[in-house]
């Protein structure tokens, strides 16, 4: 496998492409055929669906794009404080355990580098652009030398058409902020797992002093860890995009 293949796949999975339309993929011209009626009031509600169906993408991205960008938040505010919540693995008068250190410091590891994930995708979600498809500029001097039938079902036909190809755009965005969402539970899953081994170092561990006694610190290090992300967990409640 040579470097050019190796970066094309990596490529692949960073940067989405847009799938072929599913909707809408024979020609306008056939698509306009199989609309033509000559009921004017049944070409007139056609019309308006296609009409209907061609807003339907556009609404779709405004609502990917608002949440992804309420997921920026959130995955903000959780970094702040899993690093605030990591920085306690460098005191070593409140965790002086080296196993128990390199425990935290890959769950903390894990968890950042996941909302990290988790906010490039919601990045490309929000702000990578594509070229959306419209009817042509041109085409209603066509449609003006046509009977009403044939004028409503070409302008349907354009429509309809476009509203495929943008149908296209909205599974690609759909799919940044669905990987986004997937890397946002993996983070959250760590950060549990790390709060579950704090609660467990609080209980059964607690090293000696040079007294003898059990050194009161590591205790006091948990809660304070454990404080600290039951406060962002709080603030992620708030700021995650309801579904």
């Amino acid at each position: 496998m040579t470097i050019r293949t190796m970066w094309r796949k990596i490529r692949g999975r960073l940067i989405l492409e847009l799938p072929d339309p599913r909707a809408y993929r024979e020609s306008e011209q056939a698509i306009a055929d199989s609309l033509l009626t000559d009921d004017p009031e049944l070409a007139k509600f056609l019309l308006d669906e296609a009409e209907a169906s061609s807003r339907r993408p556009f609404e779709s991205a405004e609502s990917i794009e608002r949440r992804a960008t309420t997921l920026q938040g959130a995955v903000a505010i959780a970094t702040t404080f899993t690093l605030t919540g990591s920085a306690l693995l460098f005191d070593r008068t409140k965790l002086s355990s080296d196993g128990w250190r390199v425990a935290f410091a890959v769950l903390f590891l894990l968890a950042i580098v996941s909302f990290v994930c988790s906010g490039v995708r919601a990045l490309s979600a929000s702000s990578r652009t594509f070229r959306w498809s419209f009817p042509g500029w041109n085409d209603i001097f066509d449609r003006a030398r046509l009977e009403t039938p044939r004028a409503y079902a070409t302008r349907s036909a354009s429509l309809l058409k476009a509203a495929g190809i943008n149908q296209a755009i909205i599974e690609t965005k759909a799919g940044y902020l669905n990987a986004a969402v997937r890397w946002f539970r993996a983070a959250l899953l760590f950060l549990v797992l790390a709060t579950i081994a704090m609660l467990v170092y609080a209980i059964v561990y607690s090293p000696p002093d040079a007294t003898g006694g059990n050194a009161p610190t590591a205790p006091s290090a948990c809660r304070i860890a454990n404080h600290s992300i039951v406060a962002y967990v709080t603030e992620l409640c708030r700021a995650t995009p309801s579904r």
